[in-house]
């Protein structure tokens, strides 16, 4: 472990030499790298299993880490083996900058402040990787303007130069609550900077133009770019970036896109690496008209990004109730880069739920419906349909062009789901086409390459069924049971179904008795009893009315064997057997008074009935009778 740590250490040591920021090997560390470079030995060593060797690889190896840590701070290379031996005084500075760095690793700038008080108070000379340490704690902490503008002219007197992680430091120090200080202040440090002949770094341009945007100053921000250019300070496209960055991230964002219009104007766009950087620095800032500007732009570019931050920002912002016109045509623009991804968070899976029941177009619906599945989401029963409505509404016609839009995706070698083709087959079922079901059953795996699941063949034999092909309803259940693939509980649900309109009623009650025993503990169990219940009470089923006569004891015994079994039932069904018993008592007490026999001693069933009560309890007009019936057809 040891040995790892070692190598990744040396790792960064080469990385941070080769940064920009850093600078060549003779330029001193700031203090953030030196404490990167600390903190691993220092955790290493409190980590080891075991101590007494602990202490002593730890020695050699913050040796190594001593030499690596010298040569990035500038200084002389350690004296060979064999020279004098440190002195008191060596010892001190070395732990003393150890517990500095260590403070400030652990984010403790006061401790830091405080240390470096102390050590200096001893009237020890303070080295530089010491001062930028300090200029750290104070830009950490806040407030301290005066404070580190102060300390860098007593590090001067002391005989210490600043150099450039210096003054990378020193300017983010200047923040204060008058805006034209801060301004002066930062120019002044910028003019001391090429006075004393230490070049412009990157880092220094961004915070100083980070100051000029935070404090309103746009002109002087514009200037400085134009001194960065003439100079070559820095490359034209790193300078742009720079300007466009800062004044986003401080608040500007109409300065940013101006000059992003501007660079457009001249032929110089930013490329599309850094036009996405900074659509997420504008979604940061909630900036509705720069952010679609970006998105606008990269579409013309048929670059590939990710625009939900942007519709997100437009939903929040009322876009979708005050202008929806206008919203609607950026969603229409944004959808061809709304691309399948294995995982959306939550903001976006909540954008893509909101702009769903805006999109009208059978195929930009179905489009974004594929996204959500194939990002593992899913959609409520009422939720799924609702947007199969929607795209039944356009008829076959919007069918064709939902599973056209799939096929698109896949040939442009984008994510399908199959949940996204069971619900083209479902909304084939809902029309009860069973021709254009079983042709996208079989592109499931002539076309797309899929296993069809459970599901798929369930609501083919629901388009069988709807069809009136009850037939090809059994066929399609005997296939599945050829291809291996398990029941579902909806599965099962649909053969009772089809099997009572068959009028294979024995057939249908053994299927339930065994679905009982299988699904005993599943919480949906309660839609197996649902279609038989409303069958023997002489409603309609799916849409068929009852062909049998009626058998309300039939009724009553899957109703409270359900009970027994501890399912709940929905309450549509609780009304319409308890209507049904009311009409019961009623009948006999109608019977009684007539001075008939009770149904049970021979008479008049009221499974059988005179015409007029036959007709009343076999399809229900009014009351709970009629609620629960349309109730349950849609079910």
């Amino acid at each position: 472990a040891r040995h790892v740590v070692m190598a990744l250490f040396r790792s960064a040591a080469a990385l941070l030499r080769r940064s920009a920021w850093a600078g060549p090997a003779c330029r001193p560390l700031t203090s953030v790298g030196r404490v990167a470079l600390r903190s691993v030995a220092s955790r290493q060593l409190s980590t080891d299993p075991s101590p007494s060797q602990a202490v002593q690889s730890a020695q050699r190896d913050d040796a190594v880490a001593e030499a690596d840590a010298r040569a990035l701070l500038g200084e002389n290379e350690p004296e060979a083996p064999g020279t004098a031996p440190p002195t008191d005084a060596m010892r001190d500075a070395a732990a003393f900058e150890s517990m500095l760095f260590k403070k400030l690793a652990a984010d403790e700038p006061d401790a830091v402040i405080d240390l470096f008080s102390e050590h200096a108070a001893t009237g020890q000379t303070m080295r530089l990787p010491w001062w930028n340490a300090l200029f750290e704690a104070y830009s950490r902490k806040g407030g301290c303007k005066d404070t580190a503008l102060s300390a860098l002219k007593d590090m001067k007197a002391s005989g210490v130069q600043p150099t450039e992680p210096t003054y990378e430091v020193i300017i983010k120090c200047i923040e204060s609550d008058d805006p034209a200080a801060d301004v002066r202040d930062a120019e002044a440090l910028r003019a001391e900077m090429e006075a004393a002949g230490v070049p412009l770094t990157n880092l220094f341009c961004d915070t100083l133009l980070g100051v000029y945007f935070r404090n309103r100053a746009v002109d002087e921000a514009r200037a400085f770019v134009e001194f960065m250019l003439a100079n070559q300070v820095t490359t034209r496209t790193r300078a742009s970036m720079s300007f466009m960055t800062q004044a986003i991230q401080n608040g500007c964002c109409d300065e940013g896109l101006k000059y992003f219009a501007y660079l457009r104007e001249q032929g110089r766009p930013p490329p599309a690496r850094d036009l996405r950087f900074l659509l997420s620095q504008v979604n940061r800032q909630r900036d509705e008209v720069a952010s679609v500007a970006l998105v606008d732009t990269l579409l013309e570019m048929r670059e590939e990004f990710d625009p939900l931050p942007t519709l997100l920002i437009a939903s929040n912002k009322g876009a979708f109730e005050e202008r929806r016109e206008e919203a609607m045509a950026l969603v229409k623009r944004c959808l061809p880069a709304i691309t399948p991804q294995a995982r959306l968070s939550k903001d976006r899976v909540y954008v893509l739920h909101r702009i769903l029941p805006l999109v009208e177009a059978p195929a930009d619906k179905m489009h974004l419906i594929n996204v959500l599945f194939c990002a593992g989401h899913g959609f409520t029963a009422s939720a799924a349909r609702e947007q199969i409505r929607a795209i039944l509404d356009a008829g076959e016609s919007g069918v064709d062009a939902a599973y056209v839009a799939l096929e698109d995706l896949h040939k442009a070698n984008l994510a399908v789901a199959l949940q996204s083709l069971n619900m083209v087959i479902r909304m084939c079922a809902e029309l009860g086409d069973l021709s254009r079901a079983a042709e996208t059953f079989q592109t499931i795996e002539g076309v797309f390459g899929m296993k069809p699941d459970a599901q798929s063949y369930n609501y083919v034999m629901q388009a069988a069924r709807n069809a009136g092909e009850y037939g090809a309803a059994q066929n399609v259940w005997s296939r599945m049971q050829a291809d291996g693939v398990k029941p579902t509980l909806h599965v099962l649900t649909t053969l009772v179904g089809v099997r009572l309109l068959e009028g294979r009623q024995k057939e249908a009650l053994d299927l339930i008795a065994q679905v009982r025993r299988d699904f005993a503990d599943h919480s949906g169990l309660a839609m197996v009893y649902v279609t038989p219940i409303r069958y023997f009470l002489g409603g309609k089923i799916f849409g068929v009315p009852c062909r049998d006569k009626r058998n309300k004891a039939r009724a009553y015994q899957l109703y409270e064997e359900a009970k027994a079994a501890g399912v709940e039932l929905p309450s549509h069904v609780h009304d319409s057997v308890t209507h049904a018993r009311q009409w019961d008592e009623e009948y006999e007490a109608r019977r009684g008074s007539r001075g008939l026999r009770p149904a049970a001693e021979g008479g008049a069933s009221p499974g059988g009935g005179d015409a007029d009560t036959a007709s009343e309890i076999g399809n229900p007009t009014s009351g709970h009778a009629q609620e629960s019936a349309q109730q349950g057809g849609r079910d």
